[in-house]
């Protein structure tokens, strides 16, 4: 299950868990047309669905969760839907719980760490839950190697704003991080 599968990451996740043989589920608002697309085999547009309880999914777990949206609790409610970290179950964060990190202070950013690291120090002595696994982005040759000739291949395509591309005034900057800092935009 992809959380936020038409952004610019998870439209990326959804290709590469697809082209990994992995049968499919994402959630979007409105980008339906563009995930199936991509290869998903079912969709969830959660402004009228809450993808924790679908009984298909309370029923058959899912092993992976790939939360590419963040904030909202997601992790609680995915206990519902993700099998137990016995049984292989992960949350993946690519975005925390706190999307828009405020640390102006010392015990503000300790305040933060501590919360980050709790849920995965956690899920590591609670194997009756799913395993919390923050993402860390390295970028490296071989990384990047391998997308640019996914992309050349065309096993990855990378979807865009289809609003875009804004011109590069400070109108278009500022219509662009707008955009982007909604939650709304659909790949990059």
């Amino acid at each position: 299950l992809v959380l936020g599968g038409s952004g610019g990451v998870g439209s990326v996740a959804v290709q590469l868990a697809k082209n990994a043989g992995a049968s499919l589920v994402a959630s979007t608002s409105s980008q339906i047309d563009m995930l199936k697309r991509l290869g998903v085999d079912k969709c969830i547009n959660y402004r009228s669905e809450n993808w924790w309880e679908i009984p298909e999914f309370q029923q058959n777990h899912f092993d992976v969760l790939i939360d590419c949206v963040g904030g909202n609790d997601h992790y609680p409610k995915s206990c519902n839907v993700l099998k137990s970290s016995w049984n292989g179950g992960r949350f993946i964060a690519v975005v925390g719980d706190e999307p828009l990190v405020v640390a102006q202070n010392l015990f503000q950013l300790l305040g933060f760490a501590c919360r980050f690291l709790w849920k995965p120090l956690w899920t590591l002595f609670a194997p009756w839950k799913p395993k919390y696994v923050p993402i860390f982005s390295q970028t490296t040759t071989e990384n990047l190697t391998d997308i640019l000739q996914r992309i050349s291949k065309g096993s990855l395509k990378i979807a865009l704003e289809p609003s875009s591309p804004f011109p590069f005034t400070v109108e278009g900057v500022t219509k662009a991080f707008k955009l982007q800092a909604s939650g709304r935009a659909h790949g990059k």
